[in-house]
């Protein structure tokens, strides 16, 4: 059986910003990378990569597509590898917001 516990009757009086904290949480000022990096978005200007419509229909859908983005900052292998988990392991096609693949590996380099 499940108990329920109440909180203290003194909590629900205080604001939350006079609560103790149980642990302290750090600030990071959340930076997008530069989407420039990648050869096949060097020349995407700033309103195209804002635009909602522009992220949908550059969506990365294959490793055709992927190739086309990432140039030649990805092993063949790494290609090879993958066609092989998509041929072996993949339950769902790929779908890749440009904005995501951007930040999956935001300090990586640009050279192979």
């Amino acid at each position: 059986m499940t108990a329920v516990v109440n909180p203290p009757e003194n909590l629900a009086s205080q604001p939350a910003s006079e609560l103790e904290q149980p642990y302290v949480y750090r600030r990071t000022e959340l930076v997008e990378p530069d989407w420039r990096r990648f050869p096949g978005w060097a020349d995407v200007t700033e309103a195209e990569w804002r635009d909602a419509q522009w992220q949908r229909v550059k969506c990365v859908r294959n490793i055709r597509q992927l190739r086309a983005v990432m140039g030649d900052l990805l092993e063949d292998r790494f290609y090879a590898d993958l066609e092989a988990d998509q041929k072996q392991m993949a339950t769902m096609s790929m779908l890749i917001t440009p904005q995501i693949l951007n930040t999956m590996a935001p300090n990586a380099p640009t050279t192979p």
